[in-house]
């Protein structure tokens, strides 16, 4: 009875003057209607839709249903035929769509992801993108490819609504001495079934990978139990190269320029005046060349980690050295340390160590400048500086820029996921039984102060833009040290996307003024440069004059760093963490004990009592395992329908062409690279912060 009452009523709300059942009464166009595939997304409301011209010709409502099927279901594409009665009024270009919703149905909740209309004559296709929830009982308006800057949207008081909305749904975390948050995660940023599978299908894995293998007693007696997790038949990981290299200097030194943080080596123009060492230490690591010729040569590199000093008792009194290590860049342009001192403070009790000193002794310097540079990875250059940071600028388009705007359409693809990565990682990082207490030295209430204290001087002009970041650290000379893997394969990239995001703002800002009229990028930018006890997100670097984002190049340098930073960037610092953590002697990011306080002569004990028990380092292994999975479209490929504008779109294509090229050129160029590195080939680069 009830499915006979529905049929009546959605034939009473046809129009009374179409017949559609009249043999003469051919298609004259079809409307598709995508419905995305978030959690309750479906609807059973009933939905209409009104069509109209660029001469202001209109359809009257059109009731979009085909009996006895289940329409507007989750990630359903769902096709409905117009008839001659229907359309008759239209005569020239589609322009707008007007659709509309009422509350029946049990569940009536919609989230359109777009229309597309086709007219059957000339096949010509008339894209109306939603990407919103639809509310009962409102009128949307949506433009053919509705993109467009605030002072040319035909819909003012509907662009207000929606940002309106979009500020209740995306509110900000109230403590302004960490970077802004999204309270609530909305459900449209949640993970797809999809990828929740993947993820949970990983972490799955790696949790029952080795749990029980003979080769791993406890307590560890030798570094060989460590090789046996990675060996058959017994272990199942994949054996990384490090087991292989990590004793090495050359190695230690690739680390600085192809390892998971790269973004640490500086060029020394000095030697660093809390460095305990003189010309005369140094000198038997030259190479016969003395210290002034090498400094003026731009060959001594130095990674200074002072900024750890505040932090050196960790979760449960572990230790977290402060280290200062110099490095040449020797005769074969190959980068080598020469001296690492683990603490900023001379002193007796915090000697300089040399690769002259034992080798054991030596080694465990190494791996304590290891732990520190891995800890302020996983705190800083990983979380903070990429997840954390592109955090506050999906937070500020979100509540600045109507999701017409432009700006908003190239940006969100590079935002998938990430909100939902953010959130869990609150959750499971911190507090006393979180990972940074337990697989980390450094603490999760360390990594709270470290991370927002660093946050806060990351600038958007400088360490968000690669060339600008590598300068400042005086890298960019390719003559000194011809393989920097990631300087050289990320300018690549960076120069691609800033091309890319080039053209695409020139489509839509003739010049600068009107970069300056757009209302809604400069709250954008107001936003973002506000502090957080004020409200605002705290993002230092923002290139404003007199508060304002003046010109198309400007915008472009932000642009160009949030898709850089949200895609190459996080790339380079999180795909490395499996070759170069899961050994731990390698990278460690635990060690447990103390750091060498003298030079004596030590052996292989000394560095296996510092090695976590084996439930912790299996722990940590499962980590690397799942934080290592690629699961996202690769960056360049449309998500969805933010980019409909035909004129993007063939931007969007060519920048695709652009990294398949670039790719190729990388493929060759590692071919004579020792070790390989294929962390910012564009395919395994994801489009956006979604692990």
């Amino acid at each position: 009875l009830g499915l006979l009452v529905t049929v009546v009523l959605l034939l009473l709300a046809q129009p009374a003057s179409c017949d559609r059942e009249r043999d003469d009464q051919k298609v004259t166009y079809t409307v598709e209607v995508l419905t995305a595939d978030i959690r309750g997304a479906g609807t059973n409301a009933s939905v209409q839709v009104i069509l109209k011209d660029a001469q202001g010709n209109k359809t009257p409502p059109i009731l979009l249903n085909n009996f006895f099927r289940n329409d507007f279901e989750r990630g359903q594409l769902d096709i409905f035929e117009l008839r001659e009665c229907d359309t008759k009024n239209l005569r020239g270009k589609l322009d707008v769509l007007i659709l509309e919703r009422d509350e029946t149905g049990f569940a009536n909740d919609w989230y359109v992801d777009h229309v597309t209309v086709q007219k059957r004559k000339s096949n010509k296709e008339y894209v109306f993108p939603f990407n919103r929830w639809v509310l009962a009982n409102t009128r949307y308006r949506i433009p053919h490819l509705d993109t467009s800057l605030p002072a040319d949207d035909p819909f003012p008081e509907q662009r207000q609504a929606f940002l309106q909305n979009a500020r209740r749904v995306y509110k900000i975390s109230e403590d302004p001495t960490q970077p802004a948050g999204v309270q609530t995660l909305p459900v449209d940023e949640e993970w797809s079934d999809e990828y929740m599978a993947f993820t949970s299908g990983t972490l799955a894995q790696a949790t029952i990978t080795n749990l029980n293998s003979p080769c791993s007693p406890e307590p560890w007696t030798s570094l060989d139990q460590l090789d046996c997790l990675f060996t058959e038949p017994n272990g199942s990981y994949p054996r990384p190269d490090s087991i292989d290299t990590w004793r090495d200097d050359e190695w230690f030194g690739s680390q600085r320029l192809a390892g998971v943080d790269p973004t640490i080596l500086r060029l020394s123009p000095e030697i660093p005046d809390n460095l305990a060492v003189t010309e005369e230490d140094l000198l038997p690591f030259l190479e016969g060349h003395s210290l002034g010729d090498v400094i003026a040569e731009n060959r001594l590199y130095v990674c200074d980690l002072h900024y750890l000093q505040n932090y050196s008792t960790g979760a449960y009194g572990k230790v977290l050295t402060a280290p200062i290590a110099l490095f040449y860049a020797n005769d074969n342009k190959q980068l080598m340390p020469i001296a690492i001192q683990l603490f900023q403070q001379p002193g007796a009790d915090n000697p300089v160590f040399f690769p002259s000193d034992d080798p054991y002794t030596w080694l465990l310097a190494k791996m304590w400048y290891n732990l520190a540079e891995g800890n302020h990875h996983q705190a800083v250059s990983h979380l903070y500086l990429t997840h954390l940071a592109i955090e506050s600028f999906s937070l500020a388009t979100h509540r600045e820029l109507s999701g017409s705007h432009p700006i908003f359409r190239l940006l969100k693809p590079h935002f998938m996921f990430m909100l939902h990565v953010n959130a869990r990682a609150r959750a499971t990082f911190f507090g006393p039984t979180g990972i940074f207490s337990v697989l980390l030295n450094i603490g999760g209430d360390n990594v709270l102060q470290l991370g927002a204290e660093r946050l806060w001087k990351w600038r958007v002009n400088v360490e968000g833009t690669l060339p600008k970041a590598l300068e400042d650290r005086g890298v960019l000379d390719k003559n000194v040290l011809p393989d920097f893997p990631y300087r050289d394969d990320g300018l690549r990239i960076y120069n691609a996307v800033k091309r890319y995001v080039e053209n695409y703002v020139s489509l839509y800002y003739d010049d600068d003024k009107v970069v300056l009229a757009d209302t809604e990028i400069q709250s954008w930018a107001e936003q973002l440069t506000t502090p957080r006890d004020q409200g605002g997100y705290g993002i230092q670097g923002m290139p404003l004059t007199e508060g304002k984002l003046a010109s198309r190049d400007d915008l472009v340098l932000v642009a160009t760093c949030v898709i850089f930073t949200s895609s190459a960037q996080h790339a380079a610092v999180n795909f490395p963490q499996y070759d170069q953590f899961s050994f731990i002697p390698n990278y460690p990011a635990l060690l447990l004990g103390q750091p060498p306080k003298d030079k004596s002569a030590r052996d292989e004990s000394d560095i296996v009592q510092l090695m976590p028990v084996r439930d912790l380092f299996l722990a940590h292994l499962r980590i690397v395992v799942f934080l290592s999975q690629r699961a996202q479209q690769p960056l360049g490929t449309p998500l969805g329908s933010f980019i409909v504008d035909p004129a993007a779109v063939r931007l969007g294509e060519r920048f695709q062409r652009d990294l398949r090229n670039i790719e190729r050129d990388l493929e060759a160029g590692n071919e004579l690279r020792d070790p390989q590195y294929d962390y910012l080939y564009p395919s395994l680069i994801p489009n956006s912060i979604g692990i």
